[in-house]
């Protein structure tokens, strides 16, 4: 939630401020698999926001389950960092001569 001080929100879970960024690389945040809540978030004009809502079914690193939600939040959090869409980024940084 370092990243997204703004979508806190009173009552939250406090769990989501447990989850790290390696969390996010396993796909162990604690939300739902995909095919059970992908669909109604990217229906919507916020991705970060209604994935911030759903509910955590397990501890953060507890559990793997499927959920490319929490790629976009990397996505996210990249741009954030860097000042760079994500792709942008991974042009200058993970692409090139040695690549």
């Amino acid at each position: 939630m370092d990243y997204f001080p703004e979508y806190t929100y009173p009552g939250m879970d406090t769990r989501f401020f447990d989850i790290k960024i390696k969390n996010l690389l396993k796909m162990s945040m604690g939300i739902d698999k995909e095919e059970n809540n992908l669909i109604p978030v990217v229906q919507t004009n916020d991705w970060i926001y209604q994935t911030l809502r759903l509910p955590l079914l397990s501890d953060p690193g507890q559990k793997f389950r499927y959920n490319s939600l929490e790629t976009h939040l990397l996505s996210a959090i990249i741009t954030r960092v860097s000042g760079k869409s994500a792709l942008e980024f991974a042009r200058e940084n993970l692409t090139g001569p040695w690549a």
